[in-house]
């Protein structure tokens, strides 16, 4: 399990930290969880940012300082300055991955992060459409009747030949 960390140039200090939630990060009582709660804690009690992307409809949810809504997916932006607050996407299928601001150094303006562009183009790069199973259900939990007719759509729209 990686992340992904922005460090300035002189002295590598942390500034950022952009942590994918993985299947393992979200299942109740695992080693796995707890050592991603040590990391995350570590990070969320420093000076550097964090972000942290949640794309995994299943599994238990990161603790959130707020009530949250139940969506599909979420992403948190904590900026150091501002914990124990953080800016929240919440969103579920079939929208659009939204762009996220990459807090950087206190001197720095964000960096905006379009994660759709970015999820496409690993998508595409990765070959994704040759090695997933399309012709498998999706995994738990189940889709709603308008969801399962939004993926079938996809599906059905895709080139036969990549």
């Amino acid at each position: 399990e990686r992340r992904l960390v922005i460090r300035t140039v002189q002295g590598l200090r942390v500034v950022t930290v952009i942590e994918v939630l993985s299947p393992a990060n979200k299942v109740l009582g695992s080693a796995a969880r707890r050592t991603y709660v040590e990391k995350r804690e570590e990070v969320l009690n420093s000076d550097s940012h964090f972000i942290e992307i949640d794309l995994l409809r299943a599994g238990e949810r990161m603790p959130a300082e707020v009530a949250l809504q139940r969506t599909h997916y979420r992403i948190a932006v904590s900026r150091s300055q501002d914990r124990p607050n953080a800016d929240w996407w919440l969103f579920n299928l079939p929208q659009r991955l939204p762009t996220i601001p990459v807090p950087l150094a206190a001197d720095d303006s964000d960096v905006m992060l379009d994660l759709q562009v970015i999820l496409n183009e690993v998508y595409d790069r990765g070959r994704y459409v040759r090695r997933l199973k399309y012709d498998q259900p999706p995994p738990a939990p189940q889709l709603t009747k308008p969801e399962a007719a939004w993926l079938a759509s996809l599906i059905q729209a895709m080139p036969t030949s990549q």
